[in-house]
């Protein structure tokens, strides 16, 4: 079910597989603020629209609106937003996945994403002061990238997935997910195509 899941999904719908491997959280350089977006909150997601050939295939994941390639949770930190998100990256020529820490800068960089758009749940109040404490504890558990999209693992997650899990679920907030005959995924338009998420910015570089 899973690998049919993942075929009709992610290949059928032109999505290449990335690979796994890494087991903890890695920090980039930190910076105070981003010239132009609005003060963030925890809680707060932030959705990027990447400019590479995998971004583009991860786009076409949605099944309702493809605007966007990955999602990040913002979590501010010492006065800081950081945001964390689940991915596979290359660094110094290895595939590393795992759960990445990265200033909103390096996230949102104009030289690999064309749009960056943020929204807010009204209803994740009562969560936001308890949020970095949460992903202090997942960073413990070591997960990595889970590149058969596979909701019903724990130990391996995708960028929608731990949203989904570690984010809306603890919070009582229950969005409808993607169903195809497959399987169910959660898709990045599910995440802000409900009647809880507030889009609070949206910016779209030049070429």
């Amino acid at each position: 079910m899973r690998k049919l899941l993942l075929i009709s999904v992610l290949l059928g719908i032109a999505v290449g597989s990335v690979i796994s491997s890494m087991a903890d959280v890695k920090h980039t350089s930190i910076s105070n603020s981003f010239t132009g977006f609005p003060e963030l909150k925890s809680g707060d997601l932030i959705f990027r629209s990447g400019k590479g050939f995998v971004s583009g295939m991860m786009r076409n994941t949605s099944l309702r609106d493809r605007a966007f390639s990955h999602v990040g949770l913002v979590v501010v930190m010492d006065g800081k937003p950081m945001i964390y998100h689940m991915m596979e990256k290359m660094e110094n020529g290895k595939s590393i996945s795992g759960l990445w820490c990265e200033s909103l800068k390096d996230f949102c960089s104009e030289r690999e994403n064309s749009r960056v758009s943020i929204y807010r749940y009204a209803n994740l109040n009562r969560k936001r002061s308890q949020l970095e404490m949460d992903m202090k504890s997942l960073v413990e558990q070591k997960p990595t990238f889970d590149d058969h999209f596979d909701i019903s693992s724990n130990d391996k997650l995708y960028c929608t997935e731990f949203i989904w899990k570690h984010v809306l679920n603890p919070s009582g907030i229950h969005i409808q997910i993607s169903h195809t005959a497959s399987g169910d995924f959660v898709g990045l338009d599910d995440l802000y195509l409900n009647p809880f998420a507030i889009k609070i910015f949206d910016i779209k570089y030049e070429s």
